[in-house]
């Protein structure tokens, strides 16, 4: 509802010819906000290794195990060789991210340094994640060599059928979200 008077009306917070420009002065505490920090899954279940400075070319050795064996008295001792064979890993992409950082304003600008470090941790857990995540989609086709067949088993390919409802509509997905 507009008054007679409306347009006399004194704004002390806004600014302009029609007092519509806002002037209101913010207050900030340093809160800033972010994507929702993620650590990696993985980093528990596999090794690493850097070869940064050195080489593309991992290899680790892989060794068979040997069998329990039993002897009853004056039964005779088997001995047994553990076999063993050697993989190579070949580095082929490098995973980064680069922020330029212009410093010349530093002295009025808050610094985000640690929350761009934040950020960049989960991007790259997500990614370190999704990396192995492909690799044991893949593992599937793996075959065991005849010679470690005591220590590493053929990957298995389970096939699974999901019977579900009815798809969501365009507007039902909207809507939900």
């Amino acid at each position: 509802m507009t008054t007679f008077y409306a347009g006399n009306t004194t704004r002390p917070s806004w600014g302009g010819a029609a007092s519509d420009i806002d002037q209101h002065l913010e207050m900030y505490d340093g809160i800033r906000d972010g994507k929702f920090e993620a650590t990696s899954i993985f980093t528990a279940l596999s090794a690493q290794r850097s070869v940064a400075q050195q080489t593309n070319n991992y290899r680790f050795d892989r060794l068979n195990a040997s069998d329990v064996k039993g002897r009853g008295v004056g039964g005779d001792i088997e001995a047994q060789r553990v076999t063993s064979d050697k993989v190579n890993i070949i580095v082929e992409v490098m995973l980064y991210i680069r922020n330029p950082i212009d410093y010349i304003d530093d002295w009025t600008a808050p610094d985000y340094l640690t929350e761009i470090a934040r950020d960049n941790g989960t991007a790259f857990a997500k990614t370190f994640d999704e990396a192995h995540i492909i690799r044991l989609q893949k593992a599937r086709s793996f075959v065991a060599p005849a010679h470690l067949d005591k220590s590493f088993n053929d990957g298995i390919s389970v096939e699974v059928s999901v019977k579900g409802g009815t798809a969501l509509t365009e507007t039902e997905l909207t809507q939900n979200a």
